[in-house]
């Protein structure tokens, strides 16, 4: 939470940069996965991870922000999901001049209501103001992942059903 709340400083300050390398995307998804996969198994959850073959070995970007994003979502994902599973996909999307990738997380968790989808990317909001009581969080994390994948030149996107789950891609 303190973490969540100086990138929100920073972030609201101006002064949160982005800084790319090359990384290994697949070595990287895959500890953002291990590290996950004691909570997904304490609820029973089947949790899984797909990386499309078109992927390069390596790829540029920012990989602390991307992990941070991807354990924000698939952390929400596994929280908000009671039985069934988590998936988390990455794809290529060919364009020859602008070739970009894209990461989905997918749940079959209790969803959020489509009058709530607007606000779940706000600051100190969640779609349900009784989740917190029952599933804790701060409600910075959506916010912040937005902001992040926002400074990465992304967008962050929701589709959800309430009772069937969500999918978070950008």
């Amino acid at each position: 939470m303190i973490n969540d709340i100086l990138d929100f400083s920073a972030i609201e300050a101006g002064s949160y940069e982005v800084h790319p390398d090359r990384f290994s995307l697949r070595e990287m998804t895959q500890k953002v996965v291990k590290i996950l996969l004691h909570r997904a198994q304490d609820k029973k959850l089947k949790l899984s991870c797909t990386v499309d073959g078109n992927i390069p070995d390596q790829v540029r970007g920012d990989r602390e922000k991307i992990t941070q994003v991807l354990v924000s979502l698939l952390g929400n994902a596994i929280k908000f999901t009671d039985a069934g599973e988590v998936k988390l996909e990455l794809q290529m999307c060919q364009n020859a001049e602008n070739p970009r990738l894209k990461i989905s997380v997918t749940d079959t968790g209790v969803g959020i209501p489509g009058d709530k989808l607007d606000r779940i990317f706000e600051y100190f909001t969640q779609a349900d103001a009784s989740a917190t009581r029952r599933f804790g969080g701060t409600g910075l994390g959506l916010a912040l992942a937005k902001k992040l994948v926002e400074k990465m030149g992304g967008h962050l996107k929701v589709d959800s059903r309430e009772g069937l789950g969500s999918l978070f891609s950008f």
